[in-house]
């Protein structure tokens, strides 16, 4: 009788058939290795990925507010004068470059001599008005005798001038570029109306408005990283992408190559036969006929191309060439916040308990003992007689502001006149820190005491923004160049950026653990 006890075995060597061919035996035999190998280097790989994400630290940003486009422009400042003048002579040509204290323009603002102005002006219109009148029919004896005199006195006006002691001079209040009013010469200007204005295209702003992640801890004198949106063109933009040998590769950006309005109406026929919708309209079933091309954001192509030789490039005639531009490449340049406040609208339903009382008694005073009618439903109306008012609450939404602490920034003009060169060197140089840091702990520390005391609001019913301006340290000469051509065509052009004010550098591990 067999033993009831016996072990069962479950794995007989005896009776496994051995593998015969010999690739699968390698195969076997080299198994264990392999696993062994591979556990090494998964563990070396988890090990090096551990290091670099605690040793490599990236940037904590707060970015700007997704409806508001932050748009660079270089630093302007108007020529003008206090008083209304009448601009003489004009020194200087239009977009030549000025130091700060340059003479700009003479002018006189001499009360006497600019009443006999504007009255020399009146006498001209009037004088003009007649000889209009005089192309449709011919003037009386009296009329024409008016007009020639008017004539007269205006010409005779015009060889005059003011005293050497009633004329003032206009000067540059900035170094830069000077771009010129029309016609200005013998213009009467009004108090305080620009005569000029004065471009540093050595020094480019922008306001920001930032929100969202991080937007608390944006300070003034943080850096900020701008990226250059090169959408300035007339026309959509174009990508091309173009082979440059085996291993190289190369973009080219155009603005000018497509109109926007042929290519929306070219677009317009083809889109709008067609119904689109998201993934979550999918799931409802809905889907919406387009109407129109508001815009084309842009147009990506790949294109071949084959590479001019020097003596080919030269023969090739100035309209044969297309100029792709060169900022799409210019991202993360640096700026620094100069300036700016932290704002917000908040919800709260605090009133300390004084206040509390009197707004109850005020309620009490406008409600108890009038009478009102009350609509439960649309078919009953019950007229009532109040009585007292209790269990007040209020829901309060208030605006706040915090200005932020000025930093020294350089932009503070010499009193003297500087060359070109020394006025770059001081815009250049890197901005002092020593000068307000223990002013800046000390408002830190202020802001955590009022922190401590701070009332509590409804977080979800919550806005907060900071808002600010920048100033681009450095800008790429490309950028500058690029705005003095828009601007020169446009005095309201500006660049397009993006931008993310760097708040603080962390651990890139510690980023990911809180995320």
């Amino acid at each position: 009788m067999p033993d009831s006890h016996a072990r069962v075995r479950i794995f007989e060597p005896d009776r496994v058939r051995r593998p015969m061919g010999p690739f699968l035996r390698w195969i076997i035999s080299r198994y264990v290795v392999w696993t062994e190998v591979f556990g090494y280097v998964f563990c070396i790989l988890t090990a090096a990925a551990i290091i670099v994400c605690w040793i490599v630290k990236v940037d904590e940003v707060a970015k700007q507010l997704s409806t508001v486009t932050p748009k660079l422009k270089p630093y302007e400042v108007a020529v003008k004068h206090d008083k209304e003048a009448v601009v003489l002579r004009v020194f200087v040509e239009d977009w030549q470059p000025v130091h700060k204290g340059t003479p700009v323009a003479e002018a006189c603002d001499d009360a006497d001599w600019l009443q006999q102005f504007k009255t020399i002006q009146q006498l001209e219109t009037f004088a003009k008005g007649l000889r209009e009148l005089e192309k449709t029919a011919p003037l009386s004896a009296d009329l024409a005798a008016q007009a020639a005199a008017a004539e007269a006195q205006v010409e005779a006006w015009r060889k005059t001038e003011p005293p050497a002691d009633k004329r003032i001079t206009l000067k540059s209040p900035h170094a830069g570029e000077i771009s010129l009013t029309k016609d200005v010469a013998g213009k009467l200007l009004k108090a305080k109306e620009s005569l000029a204005k004065v471009y540093d295209f050595n020094d480019l702003r922008l306001p920001i408005k930032l929100a969202g992640t991080n937007t608390e801890r944006v300070r003034v004198g943080q850096p900020v990283k701008l990226n250059v949106i090169p959408d300035y063109g007339k026309g959509c933009i174009l990508r091309a992408d173009t082979k440059l040998g085996w291993w190289r590769s190369g973009r080219m950006q155009f603005n000018y190559v497509l109109d926007a309005k042929e290519m929306k109406e070219f677009l317009k026929k083809p889109l709008t036969d067609q119904v689109f919708m998201t993934k979550e309209d999918r799931r409802r079933d809905i889907a919406l006929d387009p109407k129109e091309v508001k815009d084309i954001e842009m147009l990506m192509c790949r294109v071949a191309n084959v590479r001019l030789k020097d003596e080919e490039a030269k023969q090739v005639p100035p309209d044969g060439w297309l100029e792709a531009e060169r900022l799409a490449k210019y991202e993360d340049m640096m700026g620094v916040i100069t300036d700016g406040k932290h704002t917000g609208t908040y919800v709260t339903n605090y009133l300390d308990p004084e206040m509390k009382q009197k707004l109850q008694t005020l309620l009490q005073e406008k409600l108890k003992s009038k009478t009102a009618n009350l609509y439960p439903d649309d078919k009953e109306v019950i007229p009532l007689r109040l009585g007292d008012v209790s269990k007040m609450r209020n829901f309060l939404r208030l605006k706040m502001e915090l200005v932020d602490l000025k930093k020294a920034t350089g932009d503070e003009e010499p009193a003297e006149d500087q060359a070109e060169d020394a006025a770059k060197a001081k815009k250049n140089a890197p901005i002092p820190n020593d000068q307000w840091d223990a002013k800046r702990a000390e408002k830190d520390k202020e802001w955590a005491d009022k922190t401590e005391k701070a009332i509590l609001c409804d977080k979800y019913k919550d806005e907060r923004w900071f808002e600010g301006n920048v100033r681009l340290k450095d800008p790429p000469r490309a950028v500058s160049d690029k705005l003095r051509e828009l601007i020169k065509a446009d005095s309201a052009a500006a660049l397009t950026v993006k931008v993310e004010a760097v708040v603080d550098e962390r651990r890139l591990a510690m980023l990911l653990f809180r995320q």
